[in-house]
Protein backbone atom coordinates (compact mmCIF):
# COMPACT_ATOMS: atom_id res chain seq x y z
CA UNK A 1 0.00 0.00 0.00
CA UNK A 2 1.98 3.18 -1.36
CA UNK A 3 0.01 6.83 -1.00
CA UNK A 4 0.80 9.35 -3.86
CA UNK A 5 4.20 11.34 -2.82
CA UNK A 6 2.58 14.58 -2.19
CA UNK A 7 0.44 13.64 0.60
CA UNK A 8 3.62 11.76 1.87
CA UNK A 9 5.85 15.11 1.83
CA UNK A 10 2.89 17.02 3.34
CA UNK A 11 2.72 14.60 5.88
CA UNK A 12 6.56 14.75 6.89
CA UNK A 13 6.26 18.52 6.71
CA UNK A 14 3.44 18.41 9.67
CA UNK A 15 5.37 16.11 11.25
CA UNK A 16 8.76 17.85 11.17
CA UNK A 17 6.80 21.25 11.97
CA UNK A 18 5.67 19.34 15.11
CA UNK A 19 9.17 18.16 15.99
CA UNK A 20 10.33 21.28 16.06
CA UNK A 21 10.41 23.49 19.30
CA UNK A 22 8.70 26.61 20.13
CA UNK A 23 11.31 28.60 20.05
CA UNK A 24 12.05 27.46 16.38
CA UNK A 25 8.78 28.06 15.22
CA UNK A 26 8.85 31.46 16.82
CA UNK A 27 12.09 32.03 15.20
CA UNK A 28 10.44 30.58 11.52
CA UNK A 29 7.52 33.18 12.14
CA UNK A 30 9.71 35.85 12.35
CA UNK A 31 12.12 35.60 9.54
CA UNK A 32 8.57 34.64 7.87
CA UNK A 33 7.07 38.35 8.58
CA UNK A 34 10.56 40.50 8.17
CA UNK A 35 10.53 38.78 4.39
CA UNK A 36 6.65 40.43 4.34
CA UNK A 37 7.66 43.39 5.88
CA UNK A 38 10.58 43.68 3.10
CA UNK A 39 8.66 43.01 -0.37
CA UNK A 40 6.11 45.29 1.71
CA UNK A 41 8.53 48.13 1.90
CA UNK A 42 10.09 47.39 -1.46
CA UNK A 43 6.99 47.73 -3.11
CA UNK A 44 5.85 50.95 -1.33
CA UNK A 45 9.22 52.47 -1.88
CA UNK A 46 9.07 51.81 -5.51
CA UNK A 47 5.84 53.38 -6.08
CA UNK A 48 6.67 56.40 -4.24
CA UNK A 49 9.81 56.79 -6.74
CA UNK A 50 7.67 56.42 -9.57
CA UNK A 51 5.12 58.88 -8.12
CA UNK A 52 7.79 61.46 -7.69
CA UNK A 53 9.64 60.76 -10.68
CA UNK A 54 5.68 61.51 -12.47
CA UNK A 55 5.72 64.57 -10.92
CA UNK A 56 9.11 65.88 -11.64
CA UNK A 57 8.48 65.11 -15.07
CA UNK A 58 4.80 66.38 -15.19
CA UNK A 59 4.76 70.03 -15.81
CA UNK A 60 1.68 70.68 -13.93
CA UNK A 61 2.85 69.93 -10.88
CA UNK A 62 6.40 71.99 -11.55
CA UNK A 63 5.97 75.19 -8.87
Amino acid sequence: MRCNGKLSTMKRLISWYRYLSFQKRFNCLKLFVQLVWLIILAGTSQTWLLMRQYRFNNPIYKQ
